[in-house]
């Protein structure tokens, strides 16, 4: 008996940063509280968590009826856990979970593991591209230490200038543990748990708080009076780091990045006057006017990997419109490998973000969606998706993503959205230069509705309730029996050459990893037109159903031969 093969479940996991102790416990997502006083959205249902041993590293499950994502201590983090499944003669039936028994029963044992990470953050990398600014952590232990080992993120040593040098105790990117087995939960595990989410700076971020930018010649210096003059650095005037946070190298590449420096502006600003028409249309767009802005003005062949500039810590003057503060965070992705002696390697993904704010709100468009689509995207083409056996899960699938899509209008200020959206929309159509554009670019979208109501957000309020009511299944249904055009007028399609602007088909305010108009994946685009053909064909077949028993009913009314009524 030999194990052939193994896999970690589940394959990419997203741990969560939180200041907290405790992490989150296990919960799962359940249907809309629809009852007549319930918020009608996605409920959030708790499920059996497990509570790690500091001491020991075994598991103990926790039946907790509450769900809470704070406590006194912070932000909860989310930890997941890796479980290790295999394959081999003799294994339980619909079980290839490993446990130390297994391992056993096949000559091994939690000796024979080698669990590995190798994890980094390289968002000051990408925009210097300098060796130094790379942060990477690694860490590798046997499966049978259960220690909880912390993952320590540093720069390289042999780079000139390391950002996190070698002896400045590195920044904690979270920390890895072995589940140590036991009787009740005997399977092979790895827990991930996050990091707290803190910021970084250098030793002497202090002092270059406190600096006045002095930038050498006349024309920067009196760029950086006016700057000073209107207080364009006060954001930053009472913020400090904790001592321990501040460990980064001020030599660094990352300290002296700078978009758009003073000595590039007689370049810049000829680019801008060049397409002056370009120019006034962002400038007008307020939501986008910066970072597009920057864009054009860096030119076409430009590294404008940093932008928009609201990704990193910026401020005003030395020498550049904006010059980098030097700070970065503790976030970070990873590979976890699971090596097995004499059977191989397996691994999965870990992707470190910010806490989830709004649990409870699920987008329309998420990565599994995304994964889907590219894995099983001809499903719903088939016309038995929408028939027979799966009609219910076709429907299910449908009416899922009606709910994500009014949690979604919930969770935002829509009427703030609309104006922003109706002005990028009119820059675009100018700077962009597409072939075909709108007649009016900001009419497609909703206008100020607030002369139509006592509503302080009308647009948000006219949102919500027209999605909740989409989102009851006898409706949505009707609705689509009488609307035959019901896709094209409502839903953006990836193929139209107007979709890279916004209006109000759905998802009507929301912005895609392209900075375009969010659209629905083409999976999800061929579901909608699937379930659409079964509903109008149901419609047709009642349609003559009737049709026969109209003419049935008039068949019997007709007299009989030779008689005159």
């Amino acid at each position: 008996m030999a194990i052939r093969r193994i896999w970690l479940q589940q394959p990419i996991a997203f741990a969560r940063a939180g200041g907290s102790r405790d992490p989150v416990p296990a919960f799962r997502w359940t249907f809309p509280d629809l009852r007549p006083r319930g918020s009608a959205r996605t409920t959030i249902y708790p499920e059996p968590s497990f509570n790690v041993d500091d001491r020991t590293g075994t598991l103990s499950q926790v039946d907790d009826p509450y769900i809470l994502f704070k406590d006194e201590m912070g932000i909860r983090p989310v930890c997941p856990f890796y479980e290790l499944h295999g394959e081999w003669d003799g294994q339980p039936a619909n079980d290839s979970r490993l446990t130390e028994k297994g391992l056993r029963d096949n000559g091994l044992s939690l000796a024979d593991i080698d669990w590995e990470i190798r994890h980094a953050n390289h968002k000051a990398y990408i925009a210097t591209h300098s060796e130094g600014d790379r942060i990477e952590a690694a860490l590798r232990f046997r499966g049978d230490d259960h220690d909880s080992h912390v993952l320590k993120g540093y720069s390289p040593k042999e780079a000139p200038q390391p950002l996190v040098p070698p002896d400045s105790g590195g920044i904690a990117m979270g920390s890895l543990r072995a589940i140590r087995p036991s009787a009740d939960f005997p399977h092979i595990r790895l827990r991930f748990t996050a990091p707290k989410g803190l910021a970084y700076g250098p030793r002497d971020l202090g002092e270059r708080l406190k600096q006045v930018p002095r930038s050498r010649g006349p024309i920067a210096w009196l760029l950086d009076w006016l700057i000073l003059r209107f207080k364009a650095n006060d954001e930053w005037k009472d913020f400090a780091l904790p001592g321990t946070q501040l460990i980064l190298n001020p030599q660094a590449a990352w300290m002296d990045y700078k978009l758009v420096r003073y000595g590039e502006l007689p370049a810049a600003l000829g680019r801008l006057l060049a397409q002056i028409r370009s120019t006034l249309a962002l400038y007008r767009a307020r939501d986008t006017q910066l970072s597009e802005l920057m864009r054009a003005a860096v030119g076409p062949l430009a590294d404008v990997g940093k932008l928009p500039p609201g990704l990193f810590a910026t401020w005003r003057g030395d020498g550049a419109i904006l010059s980098s503060l030097g700070l970065v965070d503790d976030l970070g992705d990873g590979i976890i490998s699971c090596t097995l002696k004499s059977v191989g390697t397996a691994k999965a993904r870990i992707v470190v973000g910010p806490p989830h704010f709004s649990p409870d709100r699920r987008p329309p468009i998420s990565i599994a969606d995304d994964l889907i689509d590219k894995e099983n995207r001809a499903g719903p083409r088939d016309p038995a998706w929408a028939a027979g056996g799966n009609i219910l899960a076709a429907k299910m699938e449908i009416q899922d993503l009606l709910d994500r899509a009014f949690e979604t209008a919930g969770a935002s200020n829509l009427d703030a959205w609309a104006e922003q959206r109706r002005e990028e929309n009119a820059s675009a159509a100018v700077y962009r230069g597409d072939g075909e554009v709108p007649i009016d670019p900001g009419k497609p979208i909703w206008g100020d509705l607030s002369a139509r109501t006592v509503t302080d957000l009308p647009l948000f309020a006219l949102g919500t309730w027209r999605h909740r009511r989409n989102s009851a299944e006898e409706f949505f249904e009707q609705i689509v029996r009488d609307n035959e055009g019901l896709i094209e007028q409502w839903i953006r399609c990836q193929d139209d050459p107007l979709s890279v602007y916004y209006d109000k088909r759905m998802p009507a305010l929301m912005r895609g990893s392209d900075r375009r108009p969010l659209h629905l994946t083409r999976r999800q685009m061929e579901a909608f037109r699937r379930w659409f053909d079964a509903i109008r064909a149901e419609k047709e077949r009642e349609n003559a159903a009737e049709l026969r028993q109209s003419a049935a009913r008039t068949a019997t009314l007709k007299p009989p031969d030779g008689v005159v009524r």
